[in-house]
């Protein structure tokens, strides 16, 4: 879980002004995941949050080296990325207070992802457990498309970008 500060924040956020979108973005070229992927987030040993930030994706960046081993880097850290975000909504779901508002309908979350080298915004879809381009609409659009991700989970992700067919 995030430290006790944004954790405030975000309660606050959900169950006091009533905030009805939560958006998880990541991003391209993330230089903690690119540690994880390489083995060397011992790096940020000394860091005070970042070091618990990158323990939080081990578990995650374990998964898709597992499934994608004969993948190239790039792949396998994209995936990291990606998978790490899926991870953080599912981290999001597990405070009541906002599971108990997504399943009232009072509540979106979702996962976004910026590839900054194309400068393009990737959203889960949840119907093909893929991370799809955003095009032809705007930030509002992207938002009110959003699709609540409630039971995503990365091994989803991971098992689609292995191209398993991913269990429901």
């Amino acid at each position: 879980p995030p430290p006790p500060r944004p954790r405030a924040a975000t309660e606050f956020a959900v169950r006091g002004p009533g905030v009805e979108h939560i958006v998880v973005l990541g991003h391209a070229l993330c230089g903690g995941i690119g540690a994880l992927v390489d083995g060397r987030a011992s790096a940020y040993a000394d860091y005070d949050y970042l070091a618990t930030w990158t323990s939080i994706a081990q578990e995650t960046r374990d998964l898709v080296v597992r499934e994608l081993k004969d993948r190239p880097r790039e792949e396998v850290a994209r995936a990291v990325e990606q998978a790490s975000v899926l991870n953080s909504v599912g981290n999001l779901m597990s405070f009541r207070w906002i599971a108990d508002k997504v399943a009232a309908g009072g509540l979106v979350l979702h996962a976004w992802w910026f590839n900054m080298t194309e400068g393009r915004l990737y959203a889960f879809d949840p119907a093909t457990a893929r991370f799809e381009p955003v095009v032809g609409i705007n930030l509002e659009g992207a938002v009110r498309q959003g699709t609540a991700l409630s039971v995503v989970t990365p091994a989803r992700f991971v098992a689609a970008m292995a191209g398993k067919a991913p269990a429901f």
